[in-house]
């Protein structure tokens, strides 16, 4: 095996060891049949065979290019890496969604404060404007 498989490499490979069909893969990978054949093409390339194992085949007796129990290992640890890494994703995200709401709470703390203040500066705006209404009438009956 010259090269390393990418993740989906190595699930695709372990499956068709398994001998399940392109369309069984495609459709548990939400993937194309199409791209479970790209993904064979290149597993191929990188010097990995894709035919089933046969039963009874070990590391130690790869009759016929067959890897045995490597590419499961080879898998497991290509398939734990990547739960790692979402898990990874999810942490961040999950840390990102938390000072954002911090950061909301402490705006709405500052929007309610900034909302008292105007309705006190409205009632009084309100309570002015009521007194020089009354003036204004008393003026006008005076001047009558």
């Amino acid at each position: 095996m010259s090269e390393n498989l990418t993740t989906k490499q190595a699930l695709v490979l372990g499956m068709l060891r398994d001998g399940k069909s392109p369309q069984q893969i495609a459709k548990k990978m939400k993937i194309t049949v199409n791209g479970v054949y790209g993904h064979r093409r290149k597993i191929e390339a990188k010097g990995y065979s894709t035919e089933p194992i046969e039963e009874g085949t070990t590391d130690d007796e790869p009759t016929n290019g067959k890897v045995g129990t490597a590419i499961a290992t080879d898998v497991i640890e290509k398939v734990r890496a990547s739960i790692g890494e979402q898990v990874d994703l999810v942490d961040g995200r999950l840390q990102a969604i938390e000072i954002r709401s911090k950061e909301i709470a402490a705006n709405r703390e500052a929007l309610d404060a900034e909302a008292n203040r105007l309705d006190t500066e409205a009632a009084i705006l309100a309570d002015t404007r009521d007194k020089l209404e009354r003036s204004k009438g008393a003026t006008n009956s005076q001047a009558l």
